[in-house]
């Protein structure tokens, strides 16, 4: 996408409509509200917006920046109708809610054929290998393989446990239901392995990824989530860990319940709801409050940054699109931006704002599958 001078445009009529604006930027804004008819309405519609406010002026430059992503994303409602792929829409989060991580029997969650080629695949421990996409249930009953006369748990069942593993693809979501009654939810780029069934006295599942576990609560048999350096164990409760590959940081966060973190360097901690765990190689655990919704919004198709540096959000467009995107302006992976990335619009639309919010030229170029930044 070679770059114009719409993203100039959008931060002066910003500048202008919050007040921050001096005389040359606004005749800039007029000159560019005169040349379309787009342009005028755009210009009118924000006006319209930023007077619903009691006292606009007031407002921060990123909740202004939040209105005009708002008005952007209703002049594109018509094209969005014609296209139903993957959408973004991007504003500033006016509250938070609770984030979690559930998955499931074995339905898809989201189709985002169109956003990747790779598919949703269960491993068995033979190798097969079965695509997940409109299998449903039979791949449930294929993956549990049921004993005669066992019922999962039973001690005559446990030597002929399997392990199955399920590989999700960038730009992908799903959810099932473990033997347990435990719901997962799976984010893109994350590969899951469990047991055909639990025997008595654990649950132990293996992560490398990002995963929410709604816990299905039996003080009998902890439920264990082993994530590279940091093991999770809980009795009932929901929460989410992130486990991604080639990320030195392996995190947990607690939104309901209690859980106990067992890290690789021996430490241990219990989480009350609302802290994370968080564990760098060759550091001791570190434990603090924290917004669940920032870490668990993915599950609703969404991500969450507040002043997070480029470099970081670059990573989980990545995952959410399914795409490579190659930045060439190491200036730009400094910069913090405040964003709300949703299904929506394109990631063409969400280029056009960090664009609009970066104080530089800057120039984005598109080729399949891939994002060039200059």
């Amino acid at each position: 996408m070679k770059r114009n001078k719409k993203g100039l445009h959008i931060r002066h009529l910003i500048e202008s409509m919050g007040g921050e604006a001096n005389a040359r930027t606004e005749e800039k804004v007029k000159a560019w509200s005169k040349r379309a008819k787009e342009n005028k309405e755009r210009a009118e519609d924000l006006n319209e917006a930023l007077q619903a406010f009691d006292d606009h002026s007031g407002e921060s430059p990123e909740n202004v920046s939040a209105i005009w992503q708002t008005v952007v994303e209703r002049s594109q409602e018509a094209k969005r109708k014609k296209n139903r792929r993957r959408f973004v829409y991007i504003g500033i989060a006016a509250s938070l809610a609770v984030l979690y991580i559930t998955v499931p029997l074995l339905t898809r969650y989201l189709d985002n054929s169109n956003m990747a080629e790779d598919q949703i695949v269960l491993i068995t421990e033979s190798g097969d290998n079965v695509t997940l996409a409109n299998q449903e249930e039979a791949i449930w009953v294929d993956v549990r393989k049921e004993m005669e006369g066992d019922k999962p748990g039973n001690e005559s069942a446990e030597a002929e446990i399997s392990w199955n593993t399920i590989r999700i693809p960038k730009g992908k979501r799903y959810r099932f239901i473990l033997e347990d009654g435990t719901t997962v939810h799976l984010n893109g780029d994350s590969e899951f392995r469990f047991p055909s069934h639990f025997p008595l006295g654990k649950r132990e599942v293996h992560l490398v990824g990002e995963a929410f576990f709604d816990v299905e609560r039996n003080e009998d048999r902890p439920f264990s989530v082993k994530a590279g350096k940091m093991d999770v164990v809980a009795l009932g409760t929901s929460f989410n860990v992130s486990n991604r590959k080639g990320a030195d940081m392996v995190r947990s966060t607690l939104v309901s319940g209690k859980v106990r973190v067992d890290a690789s360097n021996g430490e241990r901690i219990t989480l009350e709801p609302g802290e994370q765990a968080s564990l760098v190689a060759g550091a001791s655990v570190h434990k603090r409050r924290v917004d669940t919704e920032l870490y668990t919004c993915w599950m609703e198709g969404k991500m969450i940054f507040r002043r997070e540096k480029f470099e970081r959000i670059k990573v989980r467009l990545e995952d959410f699109y399914g795409l490579e995107i190659d930045n060439r302006n190491k200036e730009l992976d400094a910069r913090h931006f405040t964003l709300v990335v949703k299904e929506g619009h394109d990631i063409g639309f969400v280029l056009e704002v960090i664009e609009a919010l970066y104080s530089e030229d800057i120039r984005f170029e598109r080729k399949k599958g891939k994002v060039i930044i200059h």
